[in-house]
C-alpha cells in the first residue's frame, strides 16, 4: 500500500510543475552530453565513418534515437577512443534522473478528485 501525504492542491500542482521542469532540464542536459560525445568521436574518426552532424540540415537526426543500433555503436566507439572518460555514464545518469522526475511527477498527480 502506498502512503500519500496530504498536501494542499496548490502545493501538489507546484511540485508536479517542478518535477516536469526538472525532468526537462535533465533530459536537455543529456542531449547536450550526447552531442558532445558525437563531436568528440567525430574528431578521431575518419571522414567516411563519422556520425551525422546534428547541426547539418542535410544530416540524419533519426539515426541517433534513444537506443538505436547507431547510438550503441557511437557509445562503443566513444569508449574505445576515450577509455578513461565517463561521458556515456553521465549521459545515462541524466536520462535516469529525467525519467525519475517524470515518475515522481506522475506519483504526485492526483488521480482521485481533489477536495
Amino acid at each position: 500500500m502506498i502512503v500519500r501525504w496530504t498536501t494542499a492542491p496548490d502545493v501538489t500542482i507546484v511540485l508536479i510543475i517542478a518535477a516536469a521542469l526538472a525532468a526537462m532540464a535533465f533530459l536537455a542536459a543529456a542531449n547536450r552530453v550526447h552531442l558532445r560525445i558525437i563531436d568528440l568521436v567525430n574528431l578521431k574518426l575518419p571522414h567516411t565513418r563519422r556520425y551525422p552532424d546534428p547541426d547539418d540540415p542535410q544530416g540524419s537526426r533519426t539515426s541517433l534515437t534513444f537506443r538505436s543500433p547507431t547510438t550503441r555503436r557511437l557509445h562503443r566507439d566513444y569508449r574505445a577512443l576515450y577509455p578513461g572518460d565517463r561521458l556515456v555514464q553521465l549521459y545515462w545518469v541524466l536520462i535516469a534522473a529525467g525519467f525519475g522526475c517524470v515518475l515522481v511527477g506522475a506519483w504526485l498527480f492526483p488521480f482521485k478528485r481533489m477536495h
